[in-house]
């Protein structure tokens, strides 16, 4: 995922992290180990090989920090223990929109960034989970290849065929990751920033591989 080495660099010793769909551990290994000291990472499978495979390799790295996520009723239910999670990732094919429906108290009451999985049916893009998280008070972004950095979504447009994943947050987690220089709440034209060239910037990027 383009997506993967941003979250990797965006998690912290301590963090609690909710991973959704882990499938053999392509996340959930590398950020257990980066939580580590402190943390605790909550992650759900598909099915029983992937959890045989994800538990041994979690086992073969000794990381105890972590913990499978039961299902009630044949939902997956986020409790109270997973409240203050700071990253949550929803992975396609594994879930659908009830995750976040039938865990509305979560969503309203928790302010992680969540990256979810872009989905698409034919050639367009699914943005029904986007959709949900915004009645809990989250915005959409999309992150912009090269930069490591978030910025706001705003149209399925933005996305080329390699896009394969987007973020949603609260304006309280957008704060806190505008400060740390991984989000911009605010994209502005070139034609508003004083004593830029546009002309020039635009030869130069033309000149860009």
């Amino acid at each position: 995922d383009p997506e993967y080495d941003f979250v990797l660099n965006l998690i912290g010793t301590g963090m609690k992290v909710v991973d959704i769909g882990a499938g053999v551990g392509a996340y959930s290994l590398p950020i257990a180990k980066k939580i580590n000291n402190g943390g605790k990472l909550w992650f759900s499978v598909r099915s029983r090989s992937e959890r045989r495979y994800l538990e041994l390799s979690l086992q073969h790295n000794k990381l105890d920090n972590t913990e499978s996520l039961l299902y009630g009723n044949g939902r997956l239910q986020l409790g109270h223990e997973q409240y203050g999670a700071q990253f949550v990732r929803i992975a396609v094919n594994t879930t659908d929109d009830w995750v976040v429906s039938s865990n509305a108290d979560f969503f309203e009451k928790n302010s992680p960034l969540v990256m979810m999985s872009v989905r698409r049916n034919s050639s367009e893009v699914d943005t029904t989970l986007v959709n949900l998280l915004t009645h809990y008070g989250y915005s959409a972004y999309r992150l912009v290849p090269g930069l490591g950095v978030l910025e706001p979504f705003v149209s399925p447009d933005q996305l080329d065929a390699m896009a394969l994943n987007l973020f949603c947050c609260k304006e309280d987690r957008a704060e806190k990751l505008e400060t740390q220089g991984k989000l911009l709440r605010r994209v502005y034209p070139l034609s508003d920033l004083p004593g830029l060239g546009v002309r020039a910037w635009q030869d130069n990027l033309a000149l860009q591989p």
